[in-house]
């Protein structure tokens, strides 16, 4: 069976990364939301610092989500929320689509498995999950820790762009894939 249909389907899909790394890709529950609130957050300000300066990830994240509001925003039927879990039952990374199908929303590894594969293997089951939904093309707002990854995986960069979070300047890359 392939791997993006089932994922595509909502069902659980064991997936085999490098060496003997395996991970489950499911639909998040607002039951993981505590977990993913945490990820989010130390995802950014561990791992960012590869790209971003500490000023700038304080910036992007100061605190973890309020997990309560996380499921809340978890529940809406416009977002579609995967987890990626190893064999351990662990999660270790996170991406949305929304709040149409042809947005790759969010994509977060936990910090100390980035480089994994992870992040590859959930980008491809969200695209599935859009081409599923209909989508033609998926578009993004990619850090630059990010950037190079989607290249690699056929995304062409659209325009660089700066945000501003609590007053700090933020260099992000809109960037798009035709499915």
């Amino acid at each position: 069976m392939d791997a993006n249909a089932a994922v595509g389907a909502h069902s659980a899909h064991p997936v085999l990364l490098a060496d003997t790394i395996m991970i489950e890709i499911r639909p998040a529950t607002a039951a993981d939301a505590p977990v993913l609130a945490t990820l989010m957050h130390e995802s950014v300000r561990h791992a960012g610092r590869l790209a971003y300066s500490e000023a700038e990830c304080a910036a992007w994240s100061p605190a973890a989500p309020d997990p309560t509001r996380f499921a809340m925003s978890m529940l809406n039927p416009a977002l579609q929320f995967l987890v990626a879990v190893d064999a351990d039952d662990t999660i270790v990374g996170f991406g949305s689509l929304g709040p149409t199908p042809d947005h790759l929303d969010m994509l977060y590894v936990r910090h100390d498995r980035i480089r994994q594969g992870i992040g590859s293997q959930l980008i491809a089951a969200l695209e599935a999950e859009a081409h599923a939904q209909g989508a033609t093309e998926v578009h993004t707002e990619a850090s630059r820790l990010l950037r190079p990854r989607l290249e690699w995986l056929g995304y062409t960069l659209v325009a660089a762009e700066w945000v501003e979070r609590q007053g700090v300047r933020i260099e992000r890359f809109r960037m798009m894939k035709a499915l």
